[in-house]
């Protein structure tokens, strides 16, 4: 997100002008696009379909949900099997 963009809305929110409810729904966006950045600051392109991933636990071999294709997270490497583990 823009820090420009993201400093209006927060001054926005400050704003006494504001009802409640759509005070409500600005800070529940702010909060949402906030968790977006962190994921894509975090996160990996698969190297086969470009799909944005992250892993949060387990062994490096991923296998991607979209293409069904595998790779190593660790390198970021199309693997098949363990082989590339050894």
């Amino acid at each position: 997100m823009n820090v420009i963009v993201f400093w209006l809305v927060q001054a926005r929110q400050s704003s006494t002008q504001m009802k409640d409810k759509q005070r409500q729904c600005e800070q529940e966006m702010i909060h949402e696009l906030l968790s977006v950045r962190e994921i894509v600051r975090d996160a990996k392109q698969w190297p086969s379909c470009k799909m944005a991933i992250s892993k949060t636990e387990g062994c490096n071999k991923m296998v991607c949900q979209n293409c069904g294709k595998y790779f190593c997270y660790r390198c970021n490497k199309v693997i098949d099997g363990y082989d590339h583990f050894r």
